[in-house]
């Protein structure tokens, strides 16, 4: 079965987006990807779901909604500066073993 090039590549495309980290698909999404802020959106989806449990019935999609407004909200604000570095955190364990 022949796969044409323009399949290959979709292929390729979702395979290393399926890859991609949290941190890369924030990145992403805060250059303008929306395919990333959405998968981003679909990872926390059981999360938000499972929580939005907790209100009556009637208000559950609505506070679904909000979830996913303030959610996408805060990942295209999100300050990446703010992400310590490795040696940071090696650092903040070694602080913490010393007490």
């Amino acid at each position: 079965m022949q796969i044409s090039t323009t399949h290959k590549e979709q292929r390729s495309s979702r395979m290393e987006k399926d890859t991609d980290t949290l941190l890369d698909l924030v990145v992403k999404a805060q250059q303008g990807d929306r395919d990333a802020l959405y998968q981003i959106l679909r990872q926390f989806a059981p999360l938000i779901k499972k929580h939005s449990r907790m209100a009556p019935p009637s208000d559950q999609e609505d506070l679904e909604q909000s979830i996913h407004e303030k959610l996408t909200e805060k990942i295209l604000s999100y300050d990446l500066s703010r992400i310590p570095s490795f040696t940071d955190f090696i650092s903040s364990i070694d602080r913490d073993e010393t007490k």
